[in-house]
């Protein structure tokens, strides 16, 4: 039987995961929600090469939407209050897996809320499903610390850290033990509309001894991630798809959005899913809010940061 989708958010997100499962056969309809109908016409002008458009049902109303059941629901809003969707949307329609974007949330209170509604639910933290990240993994000797390095220029820490914090988690398959923001700018407005980001460095030590830093900082500098095992070293220069294990070079990009999503889909089909669960997440995804809310002396974040 085929299967309905819901979108909640119409923005570059939502366009990529589109692009992934518009041509899926297992699909019926994809209904994606907003409030802003201006977005509406731009995805549909862009998807318009794929005879499977007649898929999309664009809505601003939940209570205009006439299917009551939905296997999968992707939350690519912003995280700013982010539990009121998820909670709106869960209590309207039954609806049998989530698929979250991360941050998750801005707010740790919505957090725990989030996870008393104890929803199949996945965040969408998907390094382990790119090829350079799985060549690294499986280079790495099980059982043994790792010691690793994240840096470059701008490259939107608030944002973006937490998919280094769960991947290294994943590799070394040991939990996060603290977080800690050791510098932290002033907040930059980032590409995307009323979203701020910031400069820094953030150390993570993981449960097993592994470590990780984070640097986001302003002088150019080729971004990367750096692990090391013993006398292994492992680096991966991202934006030029570059990947060392220790002196050989190899030429290796990531998989984008518009892939994985659809993977992911036929994951959840076949029951082999490689993301991260909520529950799995919730606990370093709060010590991180717990962190940058420290650092930046507050009681809580009144800007969205994703």
């Amino acid at each position: 039987m085929k299967k309905n989708i819901i979108i909640i958010g119409s923005g570059n997100i939502a366009y990529r995961h589109l692009q992934s499962i518009i041509d899926n056969i297992n699909i019926h309809k994809i209904y994606i929600y907003d409030i802003n109908k201006l977005t509406y016409e731009k995805l549909y002008n862009l998807l318009n090469y794929s005879e499977n458009i007649k898929k999309l049902v664009f809505v601003y109303d939940l209570k205009k939407i006439k299917a009551t059941t939905f296997y999968l629901a992707l939350i690519t809003s912003y995280a700013y209050k982010r539990f009121n969707v998820i909670d709106s949307i869960n209590k309207k329609f039954k609806i049998k897996f989530f698929l979250i974007e991360k941050v998750v949330e801005n707010n740790t209170q919505n957090l725990m809320k989030l996870k008393k509604l104890k929803l199949n639910s996945y965040v969408n933290l998907h390094m382990r499903m790119m090829k350079p990240y799985k060549i690294i993994k499986n280079k790495l000797e099980k059982n043994c610390p790792i010691k690793c390095l994240v840096i470059g220029k701008k490259w939107n820490l608030a944002s973006n850290s937490l998919h280094y914090i769960n991947y290294v988690s994943y590799i070394s398959n040991s939990g996060v033990e603290k977080i800690l923001f050791k510098k932290i700018s002033k907040p930059y407005e980032t590409k995307r509309h009323n979203i701020i980001d910031f400069f820094g460095e953030i150390d993570v030590k993981y449960e097993n001894g592994s470590s990780l830093k984070l640097k986001s900082i302003t002088r150019k500098i080729k971004r990367k991630i750096q692990i090391k095992q013993n006398n292994n070293n492992y680096e991966y220069y991202i934006d030029d798809s570059i990947l060392f294990l220790n002196n050989n070079k190899f030429q290796i990009k990531t998989e984008n959005t518009s892939v994985l999503s659809g993977v992911f889909l036929n994951s959840l089909i076949n029951n082999k899913i490689t993301l991260p669960t909520f529950n799995e997440h919730v606990y370093e995804h709060k010590l991180f809010l717990e962190s940058l809310l420290k650092a930046l002396n507050k009681k809580k974040l009144i800007y969205s940061i994703t």
